[in-house]
């Protein structure tokens, strides 16, 4: 699989699917994806629990330059998302491109060049280096004692089994964020037992879900469609990010439904007030479900507040002391955001490491481009996170700027590009100060680096999207980025 090209992808994603297409529409053909999974879609890959689904509108996560006719319903499943990237692929001659089953193991820069390793020994080299794994590549298991030791069956949510049968078993799920959400409904429709596992109650807001119709199929396919309906529904959710500002009408429409919601679903005042949120909303990702509590409020399901003392070889110990028998142990909790590429050695020109470069947690100018990495160019990386969107509007203009550095290297007969160290260092102060009085600072959550997620603020970026698209999409080369100075000038 060795050999030499002009850039070489690490994931095939959502992220890598848009680089591989804006890099074939600027005109750049030779270009190689690393996919460390047996098939296509990265976090969508992974994501094959039970009630896996996307907790934005499908119309916006889908691409501006593909839009998808074909979703069934507003808030898509996992298998319609999957087959709309695989259509991607296939449409645009990508499969052939994507090397799977293949890890990554090393990246290094030297003499502008980036010279890759692979898990099984093969050596590829590329100008131009793009990580989009993004920040859910990286399973976090929870930090209990005993885990290892648990005898009966124990899986991570985002690697499900399909074959797993759970009627009549007794389930234990270890956390209430996002995916738990999504999976509790079903496991709790076969589970003869199910334990849920509560560290912090978190806001959930109603999801306007509907079916998508006929009439509604044909619409999309009307040319402009698609873009009204894309447009609107991203204006809308912006709504939504004026949520997270104290004192904002759409803060106090937002509490008004989430507590409303909350009241109708949960009639049992015991449960409802273990639901009950102590952090600001906005804080933690907002879960919007219809059928989350419902499933808490089921006679075969048990919500625990207590905390885990250990895990035995059969079961979970609560502080309590009581220990609850169970025959599947799901832990859905989450990614590790903070060590992000930790998989993989990446060195620069100077020898420094992006581990060594991000041992107080990562940065990045704009989550694109690393001071001391030339050529090298992340999707979705720090502080490109967002509570309220879909992060497919981050994605493109971040491609953009990407291949627009690229370009700028290869007109002016460049050997590299990098960020100025000046540069990313002012940038990240600005992002931190303002993140340090924003309603993010105010709780722990995986938006945040440290062991006890309270550090700092290492994956929201704090403003709008169109802030974001302004800034991004068009690099102002002369005054942010520096080209072809010695190694040692740019580490």
């Amino acid at each position: 699989m060795g050999g030499e090209h002009q850039v070489v992808i690490l994931g095939a994603g959502m992220s890598g699917l848009c680089m591989a297409i804006k890099l074939q529409k600027a005109g750049i053909d030779d270009f190689i994806i690393i996919e460390k999974q047996p098939g296509l879609g990265g976090t969508w890959w992974d994501t094959r629990y039970p009630g896996a689904h996307v907790d934005v509108p499908a119309p916006v996560y889908s691409f501006s330059f593909a839009p998808n006719p074909l979703w069934s319903r507003r808030f898509a499943a996992a298998p319609e998302i999957q087959r709309y990237m695989r259509r991607l692929a296939e449409e645009h001659g990508l499969l052939g491109k994507i090397r799977f089953a293949t890890t990554l193991t090393s990246a290094r820069f030297d003499d502008g060049l980036w010279h890759f390793e692979t898990a099984g020994g093969d050596v590829l080299q590329a100008p131009f280096f793009v990580c989009s794994t993004g920040p859910l590549s990286q399973l976090r298991w929870p930090d209990i004692p005993g885990l290892d030791g648990f005898t009966s069956r124990r899986l991570h949510s985002a690697r499900w089994d399909a074959t797993l049968a759970t009627p009549g078993q007794r389930v234990a799920v270890i956390g209430t964020g996002s995916t738990a959400s999504q999976l509790i409904a079903p496991l709790a429709r076969d589970a003869a037992r199910l334990h849920v596992f509560q560290r912090t109650a978190n806001w959930v807001l109603p999801r306007a879900d509907r079916l998508y119709g006929p009439l509604d199929r044909a619409l999309m396919r009307l040319p402009g469609y698609a873009t009204l309906v894309r447009a609107g529904l991203s204006r809308v959710m912006e709504l939504g990010r004026r949520g997270f500002e104290e004192g904002s009408l759409a803060r106090r429409v937002m509490l008004k439904t989430a507590a409303r919601h909350r009241a109708r679903q949960v009639v049992d005042p015991s449960l409802r007030a273990k639901l009950t949120p102590t952090y600001p909303l906005g804080c933690k990702r907002i879960i919007y479900s219809n059928d989350f509590y419902p499933a808490l409020s089921q006679p075969n399901v048990e919500l625990v507040t207590d905390a885990i003392d250990r895990i035995t070889p059969t079961g979970i110990v609560t502080a309590d002391g009581q220990h609850r028998d169970i025959d599947l142990l799901v832990c859905a909790t989450g990614f590790d955001t903070v060590h992000l590429l930790a998989s993989l050695t990446i060195t620069g020109p100077g020898g420094q490491t992006l581990a060594d470069a991000w041992v107080d947690g990562p940065q990045a100018f704009h989550g694109t481009t690393v001071a001391g990495f030339p050529n090298m160019f992340l999707m979705l990386g720090p502080n490109t996170a967002t509570g309220h969107t879909s992060t497919l509007l981050y994605i493109e203009p971040a491609a953009d700027h990407a291949i627009a550095c690229m370009q700028a290297v290869r007109a002016g007969g460049h050997r590299f590009i990098a960020v100025k160290p000046a540069v990313m260092r002012a940038h990240n102060e600005g992002l931190q100060q303002r993140l340090a009085g924003s309603v993010w600072s105010q709780c722990r959550s995986w938006y945040r680096a440290g062991t006890e997620g309270n550090g700092r603020i290492v994956a929201i970026f704090p403003g709008f999207t169109r802030e974001y698209v302004k800034a991004v999409r068009r690099p102002r080369l002369a005054e942010d980025y520096e080209f072809d100075k010695a190694a040692e000038e740019i580490a």
